[in-house]
């Protein structure tokens, strides 16, 4: 599964559409950078509960193994079942007690193989900040070591381009995750309803995002023909029209 995160907002938006109120830009200041090609191995603005209940907004990387001998013998993974991962010891402690929110503005796909490869972009249709579901390490010292991105069935149309997608919710349904408190049955149901289909719009957008060395808003720029293809509004009002090239990713 070839996903690739985009996050094009800084951490006071993402607090707010999690519900916080108090000195919102203060408490959230700094991390402005953007990423559009982040991908397993990078560090992705994380959003998590501390100790006191606070929210806190830090990068954690993309990918996480259990401290045990589960953990040093299959590796990071960068993805978990919605539908199993309540049930597999590899993720079982961090579905009770370290759940985490991914800040995103969308998610790249890559499908097919080898020459045939197409990237298409999936972010949601009012155009607003959303979360993915993750599960991941214990939180220490206010930073988290590693996260894995919930993945479960495509919904409605967003099916016929592929079978699997992040779990994907809304500030005002998120936030629920990282309650402490969250009663396994309301686990599974958040776990496992994702966005509905008509909630996102997609494109097929440039090559140029398969470069796993690239980054910018450039990677979004909508590929030859894309109007037959674009589920939504007119074609020609994507979300961004950059004028410049991708550049190289910084490190």
């Amino acid at each position: 599964m070839d996903i690739r995160i985009i996050r094009a907002r800084g951490r006071a938006d993402y607090a707010r559409a999690l519900g916080e109120t108090d000195r919102v830009d203060q408490r959230f200041q700094g991390d402005t950078s953007k990423g559009f090609n982040m991908m397993p191995g990078d560090l992705v603005p994380l959003a998590f509960r501390s100790d006191s209940g606070a929210l806190n907004i830090n990068v954690a990387q993309w990918g996480f193994a259990p401290d045990n001998d589960l953990g040093k013998r299959y590796g990071r993974q960068p993805f978990a079942q919605a539908e199993t991962a309540s049930d597999k010891p590899y993720f079982s402690e961090a579905w009770q007690h370290h759940r985490y929110l991914v800040c995103a503005c969308g998610w790249t796909i890559v499908i097919g193989k080898g020459n045939e490869r197409e990237a298409w972009h999936v972010r949601p249709r009012n155009g607003e900040p959303v979360f993915l579901l993750a599960l991941g390490a214990p939180v220490y010292w206010s930073a988290v070591s590693g996260f894995s991105v919930l993945v479960a069935s495509a919904p409605g149309k967003l099916a016929e381009l592929t079978p699997r997608v992040p779990v994907t919710l809304a500030g005002e349904q998120a936030r629920f995750w990282l309650d402490p408190g969250l009663a396994p049955r309301e686990r599974d149901i958040l776990a496992r309803h994702t966005m509905m289909g008509n909630a996102f719009e997609w494109a097929r957008v440039t090559q140029h995002v398969l470069n796993p060395k690239m980054d910018g808003p450039a990677l979004l720029k909508r590929a030859p023909k894309l109007s037959e293809f674009r589920y939504g509004e007119d074609a020609d009002e994507w979300w961004e029209k950059p004028s410049h090239s991708a550049y190289p990713r910084r490190r």
